[in-house]
């Protein structure tokens, strides 16, 4: 096993979706003190963001969707928020994540909670429509962040019980 280059460094993760979120909250119930640093491309307002092309068909706005600000989960589970931030390499020697605009963190531990991309499913019959194919695609698309999501919350877990029982 590969020593770690950033033992006191801060998890990062990238992504501010449910899966970021619910991964830091997650986390956060079992450690309040390794800091963690949350990289993402938007402004990391906490909203379901699957629910976001439900609401565009409904001509809502993303901001309308937001049930809690950046800035009061950032405050909540004590987080730093890189916000309108793209990651543009990870490097897994160096445990370091690399940014467009803020320069390079060094990571003690990485969750990748980026979202997915719909997976477009070709359907014959009565699934053929607009409306059976969005079913079909959403029920793909959550199975598969739900997957990640739990991936996540495993990690961190398994991390802070292998943490804990490391300690003399």
């Amino acid at each position: 096993m590969t020593a770690q280059r950033h033992p006191d460094g801060p998890v990062v993760v990238v992504g501010s979706g449910l899966a970021g979120w619910s991964a830091v909250r997650e986390f956060r119930k079992l450690d309040n003190t390794t800091p963690v640093l949350m990289i993402t491309g938007d402004a990391g307002a906490f909203y379901a963001k699957p629910a976001l092309s439900n609401a565009l068909a409904q001509g809502k706005a993303a901001a309308q969707l937001v049930t809690t600000p950046a800035e009061k989960m950032v405050a909540t589970l004590g987080v730093t928020l890189l916000q309108h931030t793209h990651v543009t390499g990870i490097d897994v020697q160096t445990q370091e994540v690399h940014t467009a605009s803020k320069g390079s963190f060094g990571y003690r531990q990485l969750v990748l909670a980026t979202g997915a991309k719909a997976i477009r499913l070709s359907f014959m019959g009565n699934a053929a429509d607009e409306e059976g194919q969005a079913r079909a695609n959403n029920s793909k698309l959550c199975s598969w962040k739900l997957l990640v999501l739990c991936i996540a919350c495993h990690c961190l877990k398994a991390l802070k019980v292998s943490e804990a029982s490391a300690d003399p």
